[in-house]
């Protein structure tokens, strides 16, 4: 009978004893936080105003966030990442690429891989020629530019007069009259390249 009386009172001394627990626990977080406040609002007031300071907000509810998304063009930066990979000297004119594929309405990752193609990304290239894409070399013959913009501009007008426009637009078409010789290498490399950047 001692046992059975030990356990009735056990039971609701138990239960009393931990919602007593969570109450508290709840009661001195709350006050914990609210004194946490205060003291940063003392110390926030006397700070000097003409300083800039941040601070972090907590979430409204537990759970969630909130993010701003802005949208822009990320061709410049696909050039950009792609061309650094082979440390190609192209990567920092990765706006002017896809800024004249624009003009001229050509595969802004064409020039690129023309570039990775014949030259490994302007890395071997005839001396002081800023020709990346093999143009206008042959033997002896060198197609040279000013810099790496006139060749950009040159080859990417080239690509949309000479090819594109004559219905040449796959890489197997255009190696037909751009490199005869490579018997299918030359677009195999370049749609390598080309899906590199996808």
């Amino acid at each position: 009978m001692s046992r059975f009386l030990l356990v009735i009172t056990w039971i609701p001394s138990a239960l009393v004893s931990i919602f007593a627990s969570i109450f508290l626990l709840h009661y001195l977080t709350h006050v914990r936080d609210a004194k946490t406040l205060i003291r940063l609002k003392t110390k926030e007031a006397l700070l000097p105003q003409n300083q800039i300071h941040f601070f972090a907000a907590l979430p409204e509810v537990l759970g969630t966030f909130s993010t701003t998304i802005s949208s822009g063009d990320a061709r410049p930066e696909i050039i950009r990442t792609f061309l650094s990979r082979y440390n190609s000297p192209l990567s920092s004119y990765a706006e002017f690429i896809v800024d004249t594929a624009d003009k001229y309405n050509v595969d802004y990752r064409m020039i690129a891989a023309v570039a990775m193609q014949e030259s490994t990304g302007c890395k071997f290239i005839p001396e002081d020629s800023y020709n990346c894409w093999g143009y206008g070399v042959y033997g002896d013959k060198v197609t040279r530019f000013a810099n790496y913009k006139e060749g950009i501009e040159a080859v990417t007008k080239l690509l949309r007069q000479n090819y594109i426009d004559d219905g040449l637009a796959t890489p197997e078409e255009i190696m037909a009259r751009y490199t005869p010789p490579s018997k299918g290498s030359w677009a195999r490399g370049i749609e390598y390249f080309l899906e590199q950047m996808q």
